[in-house]
């Protein structure tokens, strides 16, 4: 049987955990070779495991996803390594942490890092690697994206 993403290349931020992990197990069992991006490299060194283990093919890069020069970083480093970049889920994201009457302005700072300009951050550098090849780019979100408290 086909495997609809036989050598495409795919990266995936916050990869290391959650639906990031599960995104980039799926990629990888349908023939992607995958770059799993995390800031927390020991969890993405884990998901290359898995995937090695099952024979895919994967990589892990440790970055930050609102740093700008990481995320070229992270694009240099999956073309150096793939040769291409088809496409990439844009899953890394934070809630922060406690009630938005405690957050601070460095947590909200923090929280619009990961969560908005990580995406465009991803788009900027991604997009243009993929646009050649009828790519894809994915954002995510949890439930968490609608949680409100009563």
């Amino acid at each position: 049987m086909a495997k609809r993403l036989q050598d495409r290349v795919v990266v995936v931020t916050g990869g290391g955990s959650g639906i990031g992990r599960g995104a980039c197990l799926r990629a990888a069992q349908e023939g992607a070779l995958v770059t799993v991006a995390d800031i927390r490299i020991e969890l993405a060194q884990s998901v290359v495991q898995e995937i090695v283990a099952d024979d895919g093919v994967a990589i892990a890069v440790a970055w930050d996803v609102a740093v700008e020069d990481q995320v070229q970083g992270l694009v240099q480093t999956t073309l150096d390594k793939f040769g291409g970049l088809w496409g990439m889920v844009a899953n890394a994201g934070t809630a922060g942490s406690g009630w938005i009457h405690d957050t601070t302005m460095t947590d909200w700072q923090f929280v619009l890092g990961v969560n908005l300009t990580g995406p465009f951050l991803c788009a900027k550098y991604g997009l243009p690697h993929m646009m050649t090849d009828g790519g894809s780019f994915v954002v995510t979100s949890s439930i968490a994206g609608s949680v409100v408290a009563t």
